[in-house]
C-alpha cells in the first residue's frame, strides 16, 4: 500500500499509525489497538474484525458510527461467512491474514442494504510477534 493511494487524511494518518506501531516488525502488535493512541479522526470510520486461526472465521468486533450509518446496519458480533455479500471482501481478508500485509480496495457496498454505495477501505493486520494475525482493522471512506 502506498500512502498516495489513500483517499483521506484519516486513512493516511491511520496507515502512518500502523507503520509506526509495527516498527521493524511485519505487522503492528495487538497492544497497539488502543483508541486513545489511534488517530481520532479515523475512529468513526473504523471497523475491527477478529480472526480465529483455528477455524479461519472472521467476526466483526465493532464498527464506528460512520460505518454503521453508511452500511445501514450494525454487524457487531456477526461472523462474516453468515452475511450475504461478503464473499469478495472475505478473499481480501484471507489474503491480508496469510501475507501479513495491508491492502487497499475500492468496491461496491455488496454486504449492505445500501448496495448503491461504493467504498474504499484500508485493511491492516495486527498480531503479536511470531503469532498468527488475530485482528484486522479497516478504515473506510464511502460515496
Amino acid at each position: 500500500v502506498s500512502g498516495s493511494i489513500l483517499q483521506t487524511s484519516y486513512q493516511q494518518d491511520f496507515f502512518t499509525f500502523w507503520n509506526e506501531a509495527r516498527a521493524s516488525n511485519d505487522v503492528a502488535p495487538l497492544s497497539a489497538i488502543d483508541p486513545l493512541l489511534m488517530p481520532r479522526a479515523a475512529l468513526p470510520y473504523l471497523s475491527m474484525m477478529d480472526h480465529c486461526p483455528e477455524t479461519g472465521r472472521f467476526r466483526i468486533r465493532l464498527s464506528g458510527d460512520a460505518v454503521k450509518s453508511a452500511q445501514g446496519v450494525n454487524y457487531k458480533g456477526r461472523f462474516i461467512d453468515e452475511i450475504d455479500g461478503f464473499e469478495k471482501p472475505m478473499e481480501r481478508f484471507r489474503w491480508c491474514v496469510e501475507t501479513r500485509q495491508p491492502y487497499w480496495a475500492e468496491a461496491p457496498l455488496s454486504f449492505s442494504p445500501k448496495t448503491f454505495k461504493r467504498y474504499t477501505v484500508l485493511g491492516l493486520p495486527f498480531a503479536d510477534p511470531d503469532e498468527a494475525v488475530r485482528r484486522l482493522i479497516f478504515v473506510f471512506t464511502f460515496s
